[in-house]
């Protein structure tokens, strides 16, 4: 079976990831919301922020004639300090896990997203056992 034409994209859905200066908390965007004028976030630390308004974005096709390179794997270490892991496990201690399970879930959400702030680490790994249990 042969192809003659490539297919392109019919349609898209672009997020745009935004953090609070003041916390650090992370805050996702639509294309749309992002393209608004003046678009305001308010912050779960009670901090408002406008974001610089998106114009748009450039969808680029590679051309035939490029060889595909291959990618260069970067290794980036993903090993949460001591002190951030015992601050945020703690934490969750006191929502009742146990300390075992909650230094594993605070270091599976810390490898997906790093941050070095308690409050956001302890919002991703709630987060992620809300998404788990939908």
């Amino acid at each position: 079976m042969k192809t003659k034409n490539s297919l392109k994209p019919i349609d898209y859905d672009i997020h745009l990831k935004y953090i609070c200066q003041n916390c650090g908390n992370t805050h996702w965007l639509s294309y749309k919301e992002a393209s608004t004028k003046n678009y305001k976030i308010v912050c779960d630390c009670d901090n408002i922020f406008t974001v610089k308004c998106v114009s748009g974005f450039k969808l680029k096709f590679r051309s035939k004639k490029i060889k595909q390179q291959k990618p260069v794997v970067e290794e980036k270490s993903n090993n949460i300090p001591d002190d951030l892991l015992t601050k945020t496990a703690t934490t969750l201690v006191s929502y009742g896990f146990t300390m075992t399970e909650a230094k594993e879930l605070v270091s599976k959400s810390y490898q997906q997203f790093p941050t070095d702030s308690v409050i956001t680490l302890v919002k991703q790994v709630l987060e992620s056992l809300r998404s788990e249990n939908v």
